[in-house]
């Protein structure tokens, strides 16, 4: 609407233009291209596919971003995971790092909470896929940058065909990252 567009963004394209190859390839990009504006609200991973939000005017930019801050947009994720999952459901919630140790986001033991940002994420499994694999629902509670891929992963069960914080052998043949944006639920920011 005049407001702001929701979009299906595909896998392997950046949500916003980035100072690398192909960053001019990007959801803000082709936004502005079919409707005149596109300003950010929100990110996706560039290998992640699903929902994404782009306001058309600075008041629903604005809107948006204040809803994001306190939380209150729902946002859910599918993902195919290595592994069975012993519980039903569960919730991650610890404080992440820029660098965990090893140059890359997670959590560290020695982390103090003015070190990181609180995320919080709650899974539940929505189906056993045989031995190897579960399809599980990831509820934010908080957004921060890759955090569905580093909790699932440092529950011992990362998202397939995660490359990043994944382990080598636990692709079981994905050819991408099996994360996909289901549900964004906000509150409209002028109706």
């Amino acid at each position: 609407d005049e407001d702001l567009v929701v979009i299906w963004k595909p896998a392997g394209l950046l949500s916003v233009p980035a100072r690398k190859e192909g960053g001019h390839l990007n959801i803000q990009g082709f936004v502005r291209r079919i409707t005149g504006a596109a300003l950010p609200v929100h990110r996706l991973d560039q290998d992640t596919s699903g929902l994404m939000m782009v306001a058309q005017t600075e008041r629903a930019q604005e809107a948006l971003k204040a809803q994001l801050e306190v939380h209150s947009v729902e946002r859910r994720y599918l993902a195919i995971v290595r592994g069975r999952p012993r519980e039903n459901a569960w919730t991650e919630r610890n404080h992440l790092v820029r660098n965990r140790g090893d140059g890359r986001r997670g959590t560290r033991e020695d982390a103090e909470p003015e070190d990181g940002r609180l995320a919080v994420s709650h899974f539940s499994v929505r189906e056993r896929l045989g031995k190897k694999a579960s399809l599980v629902e990831a509820t934010l509670e908080t957004g921060r940058t890759h955090q569905v891929r580093i909790h699932l992963a440092e529950c011992g069960h990362s998202v397939l065909g995660d490359r990043l914080y994944g382990s080598r052998s636990g692709h079981l043949g994905a050819r991408r990252l099996s994360l996909h944006a289901v549900v964004l639920g906000f509150k409209h920011p002028r109706t």
